[in-house]
């Protein structure tokens, strides 16, 4: 029985686990979306002389 139980503990654990690195990567990226949109599209951002 005990074994069992910490088979089930393991894989609860690492699934939680998983789970929670996705939630705190997402949302690191979301508050950094700014940045991430300026380094992937720079052109996007370069100013235009109209001299």
């Amino acid at each position: 029985m005990r074994k069992s139980l910490l088979k089930i503990h393991l894989w609860v654990s690492l699934l939680l686990g998983l789970f929670i690195v996705v939630i705190c990567t997402t949302g690191s990226l979301l508050v950094i979306e700014n940045e991430v949109e300026k380094w992937i599209h720079p052109q996007l951002y370069q100013a235009i002389c109209l001299c």
